[in-house]
């Protein structure tokens, strides 16, 4: 509401000030596309699909949620993860080798 009193203030201030058309119609166009521009960052950011990163705050001992957009493509799709080669013996050998490291 702040801000619509604001525009309409400044608004009639410009009304008043300028007296040339020509300046007041470019006024109004660049305030026009401004407006275009700010709607579109708004409606992306609510729009674009997030993935939440918890990420553990040690002052205060809770766990914030960090977004982090989520990349377009097929990096996460099911597609991209099934032409993957993996050799499942050195997997495990890899997990049992960390185990070790953690229980010495």
């Amino acid at each position: 509401m702040l801000g619509l009193a604001f525009s309409y203030l400044f608004g009639c201030f410009i009304d008043t000030s300028i007296q040339n058309k020509k300046i007041k119609i470019a006024i109004a166009i660049i305030s026009g596309i401004v407006s275009l521009i700010i709607v579109y960052v708004l409606f992306k950011m609510v729009t674009e699909p997030v993935i939440c990163d918890p990420v553990h705050v040690p002052g205060n001992n809770q766990t914030i949620c960090d977004p982090v957009h989520k990349p377009s493509g097929e990096s996460y799709n099911a597609n991209a993860l099934g032409e993957l080669k993996i050799d499942k013996s050195a997997v495990k050998n890899s997990l049992e080798q960390c185990i070790n490291n953690l229980k010495n």
